[in-house]
């Protein structure tokens, strides 16, 4: 249809005397739940203005409905007295799935991983991919989607794959003990065969798999336990599970099922699409978005990639197959903006990329050293131009150390002198403290970046003095750390700052703590850490 339609002359294609208008409509993808043909509809000059209603599925479909199916819909608008819109697909009891291509065994979950990536993941694993939860293109663009689409379904069902191959293994391996279970020399050297390398895809592959379960069949006859493994040789074949999602996932409810997948530590793989124009934004509404790669590497234990397809498109092969490859959780972020054309997709995820907007990396923890890996090159040049520099300017400080004030390190006399400066105002404050009261003495000390782990030090304080305590109060780089082992009592405020980091005032007596060797056994502490409502991970 050419659109804007004629306002006029949809007045006059509808009778008059009609109650109720329907716009059905088969949208491959909504922005909202209304269809552009209701928004028309909406437009027109009615003199006695009829119930506008709006039917709207994304299935194909709804393009050939039979008289049935409209007797259904036609049924379900007379109950309706509002305007609204409803899943006419649904309400017609069609397959979500109908007029899309039923998936081959070559291309299995067609359906379902729409998409650059979804194709990628098809070429790349071909029968042993399984997306395990929902990924239809409205639940990849973040519009919503059913109950199935979410991490926590598609996790549970891995779950439960991984608990069915566990009980497999069991059964093949008591089977192989058990000299009384009369086995054929080529059923027990393929049983064998699979148990020792069932997670290489090359050895149990589907094709094996196959084999096994036809020689089973053959003798599953023998032995009740050969009938047992014969009820689990669905899971012979190592699959390559997938959960795949958009940007949702990278916010407060999402962030609650890929929190689950990270700390399972089972082999489950993780594709989070981000179509974001700027995906350096943080805000969406009232939400905060999450770096979902950031968080991920912080476990420790997961494989973590960040893609761009229209970027570096065998960067993308690669991480999808280290993902694959990784035996514990993977998560690979991607990105695939939203644009007009694909020329917009193209240059958008290029200029993502090269402006360091979309950071193009590969995290796998058992490499160590070595295991981050920064794959985009623009970004790759300048990091080395910088090193280079700092190096150079080391260089230079090591040939000629007489540099200005500004730039050279802190002479041992001006530490010394430092430091009986601040034990000359502590013997003060002590002294002072002393002729007032003759109470337990207690140190606080603070960190704080924007105050509030100051304040909290300051009221810690106020409340030992009224208790009769001799306390002192100061930032933790202005304590002298050599006295720290002398004290008897020092409770600590700090407040988070960035990604963890230690607020600035407090950094120096962190690097004192860690590198010293004094005893401190003789010293009670207590640590009292801030966070913030917007703080993550």
């Amino acid at each position: 249809l050419a659109r804007p339609l004629d306002s006029e002359a949809l007045r006059q294609a509808v009778p008059a005397s009609a109650k109720r208008v329907v716009a059905l409509e088969h949208v491959r993808r909504a922005a909202t739940g209304w269809g552009p043909l209701f928004f028309d509809l909406a437009l027109v000059p009615w003199e006695h203005r009829p119930i506008l209603l709006n039917g709207v599925s994304s299935s194909a479909g709804l393009d050939t409905l039979t008289g049935e199916q409209l007797e259904a819909i036609n049924a379900h608008v007379l109950a309706l007295a509002s305007p609204t819109h409803f899943d006419a697909a649904a309400v017609a009891g069609i397959p979500e799935d109908a007029g899309v291509p039923a998936a081959s065994e070559d291309e299995p979950n067609e359906a379902a991983t729409v998409g650059a990536y979804g194709q990628l993941l098809r070429d790349v694993f071909g029968s042993r991919l399984r997306v395990a939860n929902a990924c239809e293109s409205r639940s990849i663009w973040g519009n919503g989607g059913r109950g199935e689409s979410t991490p926590e379904f598609g996790f549970g069902r891995v779950a439960a794959a991984s608990q069915e191959r566990s009980r497999l293994v069991a059964a093949v391996t008591a089977l192989l003990r058990d000299v009384s279970v009369p086995l054929s020399r080529p059923l027990h050297a393929a049983l064998a065969e699979w148990l020792g390398a069932r997670d290489n895809p090359a050895v149990a592959s589907a094709s094996a798999a196959a084999q096994i379960s036809d020689l089973l069949k053959a003798e599953a006859g023998n032995s009740p336990a050969l009938e047992g493994v014969l009820g689990l040789s669905a899971h012979f074949a190592a699959q390559s599970d997938w959960l795949v999602g958009g940007d949702a996932w990278a916010y407060d409810v999402g962030g609650s099922g890929v929190h689950h997948v990270l700390s399972s530590g089972l082999n489950v793989n993780m594709l989070l699409v981000d179509t974001a124009e700027d995906p350096a934004a943080v805000q969406r509404g009232g939400a905060r978005k999450k770096d979902v790669g950031l968080y991920a590497m912080n476990y420790g234990s997961a494989y973590v990639a960040s893609v761009a397809v229209y970027a570096s498109y065998a960067q993308v092969l690669q991480a999808l197959a280290e993902a694959d490859a990784f035996p514990g959780p993977a998560v690979v972020v991607a990105y695939l903006p939203r644009a007009a054309s694909p020329i917009g997709v193209l240059q958008q995820s290029k200029r993502a990329v090269d402006e360091g907007a979309w950071p193009l990396y590969r995290w796998d923890p058992r490499h160590d050293p070595g295991s981050f890996q920064l794959d985009s090159e623009k970004l790759r040049r300048e990091l080395a131009d910088f090193l280079k520099r700092d190096s150079a300017l080391a260089a230079v400080a090591r040939a000629t150390p007489k540099l200005s004030a500004a730039i050279a390190p802190v002479s041992v006399e001006a530490r010394a002198g430092d430091r009986l400066a601040r034990k000359a105002r502590g013997d003060v404050d002590a002294l002072m403290s002393g002729l007032a009261v003759s109470g337990p003495p207690l140190l606080v000390l603070f960190a704080s970046d924007g105050g509030n782990g100051e304040e909290a030090a300051r009221r810690l304080a106020r409340s030992g003095r009224r208790r009769g305590m001799t306390v002192r109060c100061m930032a933790m780089d202005e304590y002298d750390f050599e006295e720290l082992a002398y004290e008897r009592t020092v409770v600590i405020a700090v407040s988070t700052a960035g990604q963890g980091e230690i607020p600035t005032a407090g950094r120096d007596f962190l690097k004192a703590l860690l590198a010293t060797a004094a005893n401190l056994s003789e010293t009670s502490f207590a640590v009292f850490g801030l966070g913030d409502s917007h703080y993550w991970p």
